[in-house]
């Protein structure tokens, strides 16, 4: 048996450990890409047998495989994601995030490189960034692990370099009727013109995007429109990179804040300048929906819990009107609660900073800081309707704020 028969019986044996690492990395992808407002398209796959078959036999011509080992070495996209982006600008935020989720092996791989030369055509080909990754084994737990150690190819292209990589691929490396002819590859070549004219476009279009967003009168059409609002905001606020746990649930914010007729910059603005910089502490879009419900929140609680995402049961449950007061009354004497922690403790940016000065300061009992990081833990559960208590809970809970409340203005 030679070296590539051998390498492709046990990649056959392999392929399902190879499919579910790229499938990790790509729902890992998509979820950040996601929330950080980027449109794309993220697709994966393990390598096909027929496909790893026919790379093999082409590369085989060019280099000498002593044994499967090096062959698997010179083989990085067993495993692969895709991510065809809407916006080709948008490529330095792709490499951040794809820095910030998974280890990287080796440098990223640029294209067009500039040592192949396209004889005969005018333009410069496939345009795309390449990257080989890990999954980071802090991630993951028990015999996972062991995926860890597979490398995955990230492809990182517009949507248009995408299509056209496909279309050139099939046609050049597995021809049915012999080699292409000149006129052919003038064609080709023809397409990549204009999918580099297409990429151009498509850059000028995000500007005239963002340009009409920066008007600040026009709602927007979708929550990516928001989420690059927002981020926009960061970056006043000195923030160069931020994450998609720091972003928050900008979907969410985008349902509640049309479903109140506030879903344009210009309306949101205001809760904006509220924020802090914090967003470990508090997620961006969180403290803009904290902003927004604490103005009305036995009115709008009902609201956010239909703009949420919310568990099956709490959907089936029927919500009394009795407990949707109580609901709003619990977030209202929060709020309140929570800015007689900021009086009290000076110089704290959020409610989690006081309490902490407040205990370490001794100002506090380690049990009445417990309490009250108890009592914003429901708070929390409330607002997201991930929990859903009954009346009698609820009154008990407002007894237990007052009675907190009443303990801290004291300590004015």
């Amino acid at each position: 048996m030679d070296v590539i028969d051998e390498f492709i019986k046990q990649y056959e044996r392999e392929f399902d450990y190879y499919s579910e690492v790229a499938r990790i990395v790509e729902g890992r992808l998509k979820s950040a890409l996601h929330s950080a407002g980027i449109r794309c398209i993220v697709t994966s796959r393990a390598k096909s047998i027929d496909r790893l078959r026919d790379k093999c036999f082409q590369r085989s011509k060019k280099r000498d495989y002593a044994s499967v080992d090096i062959l698997r070495a010179d083989i990085a996209d067993l495993a692969g994601v895709r991510v065809a982006l809407y916006f080709p600008g948008e490529r330095d935020e792709v490499d951040r995030i794809i820095a910030r989720l998974f280890d990287q092996v080796g440098a990223r791989k640029e294209f067009p490189e500039e040592t192949i030369s396209r004889k005969g055509n005018r333009f410069s080909g496939y345009s795309a960034i390449h990257y080989r990754v890990q999954i980071k084994s802090d991630d993951l737990i028990g015999a996972d692990v062991r995926l860890s150690l597979a490398r995955v190819e990230v492809q990182v292209a517009s949507v248009l370099m995408h299509g056209w990589s496909e279309v050139e691929h099939d046609l050049v490396y597995k021809p049915l009727n012999g080699d292409l002819s000149d006129e052919e590859i003038a064609l080709l070549d023809q397409l990549n013109g204009l999918v580099h004219a297409g990429e151009i476009a498509l850059e000028q279009l995000q500007k005239a995007e963002r340009k009409r967003i920066d008007e600040g009168v026009r709602e927007f059409a979708i929550h990516y429109e928001l989420a690059s609002f927002l981020l926009n905001h960061a970056r006043e606020l000195g923030k160069g990179e931020v994450s998609e746990t720091e972003l928050g649930p900008v979907d969410v914010l985008y349902r509640f804040a049309k479903r109140l007729n506030l879903a344009t910059p210009n309306e949101l603005k205001p809760y904006l300048n509220k924020v802090h910089e914090r967003f470990d502490e508090g997620a961006l879009a969180e403290q803009v929906i904290s902003q927004i419900l604490n103005e009305d929140p036995e009115r709008r609680i009902e609201i956010l819990r239909k703009a949420s995402t919310l568990p099956q049961s709490v959907h089936d449950n029927f919500i009394s009107t009795e407990r949707l007061h109580l609901l709003g009354k619990f977030v209202r004497e929060w709020t309140k609660l929570e800015q007689l922690l900021l009086d009290v403790a000076p110089g704290s940016r959020n409610p989690i900073s006081a309490i902490k000065a407040l205990d370490s300061g001794g100002k506090i009992s380690p049990e009445l800081a417990a309490e009250i990081r108890h009592l914003r833990h429901m708070r929390n559960s409330i607002v997201h309707a991930s929990s859903d208590p009954d009346p009698q809970v609820l009154a008990s809970q407002l007894h237990r704020i007052e009675n907190v409340a009443e303990t801290i203005s004291k300590l004015g």
